[in-house]
């Protein structure tokens, strides 16, 4: 009978070794991407004074003869680059949890371009947090972070809209002085997210408890 009882008592022991090893694990953070935007052309809507040339030529690739240029002047600012079609396949119960944004750029001459507006784009519609720097580009090939893991840009996000290929990012560049043109290689979008919780079902006899469920954390 004693024996009986150590091992009832050892596989309870297991059980609740199993049960707290599960929930205490951490939810994991997964990505998708860096992908980049397949679709880009130039965006009149925020009333900039300056097109992109080249941005129905879109490339994702190394090659600088398809880069997208935008000829400004003193005070003024370009139209938005919009940049869509980055294919994400995110699972449909996926929790959101950041948005990372590259932009390869280069100014033709350092020392007078900025950004203007750096904005995600929700179904088509441009919306949310303003991301742009106020850093200076410079005048070699530089690859600039916006957002990241735990970024969301002012905005809830579902993986339709990620999914959607009219999700994607606007950027428009102003010069406060002199002239000189702004030039963009690729744009490239990171996808953060969770998996929701994992109900996970098992039996096991000891004594009365014949079963039990138990979940990871995941959201």
């Amino acid at each position: 009978m004693l024996s009986i009882k150590i091992t009832l008592a050892r596989q309870l022991l297991a059980l609740i070794v199993m049960l707290f090893s599960v929930l205490l694990l951490p939810a994991q953070l997964l990505q998708e991407g860096p992908f980049c935007g397949k679709q880009y052309y130039s965006d009149l809507s925020n009333g900039g004074q300056h097109d992109w040339g080249n941005a129905l030529k879109a490339r994702c690739d190394e090659d600088e003869s398809h880069t997208y240029t935008a000829q400004l002047n003193k005070g003024s600012y370009s139209h938005y680059l919009h940049i869509e079609n980055f294919g994400f396949s995110i699972p449909a119960h996926a929790k959101i949890s950041g948005i990372e944004v590259v932009i390869i750029r280069r100014s033709d001459h350092g020392g007078a371009l900025q950004d203007h507006s750096v904005h995600l784009v929700k179904k088509g519609q441009v919306m949310g947090k303003n991301m742009a720097y106020p850093t200076l580009w410079e005048d070699s090939w530089t690859g600039v972070f916006y957002g990241g893991k735990h970024e969301l840009w002012g905005q809830n996000w579902s993986a339709k809209d990620l999914n959607n290929a009219k999700f994607g990012v606007v950027l428009a560049v102003k010069y406060d002085t002199g002239e000189g043109r702004a030039e963009v290689d690729e744009v490239l979008l990171t996808v953060h997210y969770t998996e929701p919780k994992q109900r996970i079902h098992a039996t096991k006899s000891i004594g009365s408890l014949s079963k039990f469920t138990c979940y990871s954390v995941g959201s």
